[in-house]
């Protein structure tokens, strides 16, 4: 039971340390976009080094995703930087097709180059990516089983927008994981509500609401859980509100 605990302390504390590393990467690359619409080559080195170092974390998220996906699944990871984890779903699957989408080209140079590097031909094979805002994805309607997002929901322009988007690419009876930052790490940039203020109200039907991982008295992330029905929804009847 000692031993669990350890490891369970250890689990959260690599989260939280990733979650904090993310948020300063994506908030310094996000404050480049405002000024200067790119990144530089050398941000998206040095946070391509940060998520290598920290991949045991986007290991475990892509464990969680790929569980998601049946045989001959699809995949779409929104903001995929520079692919940690689109790298580790494709090796943890045999036959589905993933694809990365990022708003910086420069991220998404470096998550080409690292998949040709890191995974076999016939994986690799099986991996696009593509330089894409979320709020205006280049996919057809109905192209994805699933649709994931790992800490860059509080970064987008217009969060509404995307999960319409997000709602849009996703095949009835497909599913979204939006991992993102909580509390106080994205109070530190800003006031602006989390997911759930974005999530209520969409045609998403919440699975679960916010899952939180935290560290103590401190909530580092959450994750939740979303559903495209099957059915079409009566359009008179309300959107579902965010379960709890």
């Amino acid at each position: 039971m000692r031993r669990r605990t350890v490891i369970a302390k250890g689990l959260l504390a690599g989260i939280a340390g990733t979650v904090a590393l993310v948020y300063v990467a994506r908030s310094r690359i996000a404050a480049m976009h405002g000024v200067a619409a790119r990144s530089t080559m050398a941000d998206a080195r040095g946070y391509d080094m940060m998520a290598t170092v920290i991949g045991p974390v986007y290991g475990l998220l892509a464990r969680t995703a790929v569980a998601e996906l049946g045989p001959g699944g699809s995949m779409l990871d929104v903001g995929c930087g520079p692919g940690q984890l689109v790298i580790q779903a494709a090796r943890r699957t045999s036959d589905a097709r993933i694809t990365g989408a990022d708003l910086d080209p420069l991220m998404i140079d470096r998550a080409s180059a690292n998949a040709r590097h890191r995974l076999p031909p016939d994986e690799s094979a099986r991996v696009t990516f593509t330089v894409a805002d979320v709020a205006a994805l280049p996919f057809p309607d109905r192209s994805f089983d699933l649709v994931v997002s790992t800490f860059s929901m509080h970064h987008w322009s217009d969060p509404k927008a995307g999960l319409e988007e997000v709602y849009r690419v996703l095949k009835p009876g497909g599913r979204a994981l939006i991992w993102d930052v909580a509390g106080p790490i994205r109070h530190l940039e800003s006031a602006a509500p989390g997911p759930s203020a974005s999530i209520t109200g969409s045609p998403f039907r919440s699975l679960k609401g916010g899952r939180r991982w935290s560290l103590g008295p401190w909530t580092i992330a959450e994750r939740y859980d979303l559903l495209r029905p099957a059915e079409a929804q009566n359009p008179t009847e309300p959107r579902s509100p965010l379960l709890r």
